[in-house]
């Protein structure tokens, strides 16, 4: 019984100092293991996930597309039928990588988009027919302008 007891004393104590180092040298050999994993030149751990990212990223893009186009173009209310999604797979790869001498890093981020056809419903060259809202809006705050004008003009000529 002693003998167990002195067993389980050497045990604790063990693990007393081994907890109380632990702790103590915890920050230090974090922020050293972090610096050597996260440092940012060629070869190391991370620079391979930073240059080209492994992790896909894709886009999905809906669409409505005009059923009624004569009635629209002779200013009808539109019938629309939504399309999509059209998916997208966006890389990255970042070229032209310059290491400075105040420890940053240079480059160009490089974007490419491929069509992927197993994540969309269309095809990538479905002819879709939609409204420019971009124009329409500009459109919108123009002609006020311009019958604004036109009236001052009028008005001033009479």
């Amino acid at each position: 019984m002693a003998r167990s007891v002195r067993c389980a004393a050497v045990v604790g104590v063990t693990c007393l100092v081994l907890g109380t180092l632990g702790l103590c040298l915890y920050n230090t050999l974090l922020y050293t293991f972090v610096t050597k994993m996260m440092v940012l030149q060629e070869g190391s751990f991370i620079f391979s996930f930073w240059k080209d990212i492994p992790i896909p990223i894709y886009m999905q893009f809906y669409l409505f597309d005009i059923l009624n186009v004569e009635e629209v173009l002779k200013g009808g209310k539109p019938a629309v039928e939504q399309r999509g999604p059209y998916t997208y797979r966006e890389l990255r790869n970042k070229t032209q990588l310059q290491f400075n001498a105040d420890d940053t890093v240079s480059y160009v981020n490089m974007k490419r988009y491929e069509f992927v056809p197993d994540m969309s419903v269309g095809r990538e060259n479905d002819t879709i027919t939609t409204l420019n809202i971009p124009a329409m809006v500009r459109a919108g705050k123009t002609i006020p302008l311009l019958y604004c004008l036109h009236s001052c003009f009028v008005q001033s000529i009479d």
